[in-house]
Order: structure tokens, then sequence, then C-alpha cells
């Protein structure tokens, strides 16, 4: 699961649907949508129109390697 969020950590703008992914508009993530395990996944967000020039985004990951083994709030640097 990838989620974007505003420097406040509030969710921001949306994904774009794609091949094999689930969106979750309400908290503006995207998930996959099968089981099946995946190297690579291609992710498209759009920001909101009122979004801010300066303001800065972050976008923050789950990963499940197994059903014991994943890696959770996985953050990317922020970018304005």
């Amino acid at each position: 699961m990838v989620q974007a969020t505003n420097e406040r950590g509030e969710p921001v703008g949306k994904f774009l649907a794609g091949t094999g992914l689930k969106l979750l508009d309400s908290c503006s993530a995207v998930t996959h949508s099968d089981r099946e395990a995946k190297k690579t996944a291609t992710l498209v967000w759009e920001a909101p129109s009122e979004l801010k020039g300066k303001e800065a985004i972050a976008f923050k990951a789950t990963v499940v390697h197994k059903f014991d083994q994943f890696y959770t709030n996985i953050k990317s640097t922020l970018a304005s």
C-alpha cells in the first residue's frame, strides 16, 4: 500500500487507476488488487488542484514480503 500525505500527515491527491491496482480514494492510497507476487509496480499520482505551490508531499508505504514478514511506515523524502 502507498499513501500520499502533506507536511501535516493528511492524505492528499489521488492515484490513477492501473492494471492490478485497487484505489483507496478516501485516504489517498493505492494497493494491489490480487494476491500475486509483485517485483514492480507503476503508480501515477495526481496532485489536487488546490495544492499550494510550496507545500511538500511525501509517500508512505507498507510492503508485505510474507504473511509474517512485512515492512511498515516506509517514507519517501518530502518533495515540493
